[in-house]
């Protein structure tokens, strides 16, 4: 089943909701894709599970073009990949229950942002 309803989580930011991301058992490892165009400056993934919007994990290029990793809740995400040769993901590391929801990326420009369609993650029961 795929929901059809685009809903608004950041200032200037829509989500598409629908697609299924996959059902990883709880205790794997899974990855969250960030597929946007080339020349993206920041990228930052999203977790919306039911009224929490939370913020995971950004990469970014810094000065010298080499992007950098900045996470924003547990140490078991990680970035896979490098903004100057995309694509990246988001590692998730021995996923649970509470990973279940809906995930984005939202890529920053230099003219502004760009956002993935939202996946849904569920997570069963113990591999």
């Amino acid at each position: 089943m795929s929901l059809l309803w685009c809903v608004s989580v950041l200032p200037g930011v829509s989500v598409l909701l629908g697609s299924a991301l996959g059902s990883p058992r709880a205790g794997q490892n899974f990855s969250v894709p960030c597929e946007l165009p080339h020349n993206v400056l920041e990228v930052t993934w999203f977790h919306l599970y039911g009224d929490s919007l939370m913020p995971l994990l950004s990469a970014s290029l810094n000065k010298f073009n080499k992007t950098v990793e900045r996470r924003y809740s547990e140490r078991r995400f990680h970035l896979r990949g490098d903004l100057v040769d995309p694509p990246v993901s988001l590692e998730m590391r021995a996923v649970n229950q509470t990973d279940a929801g809906l995930y984005y990326c939202v890529g920053r420009y230099s003219n502004g942002s760009l956002s993935t369609d939202a996946l849904r993650l569920t997570v069963g029961g113990k591999a």
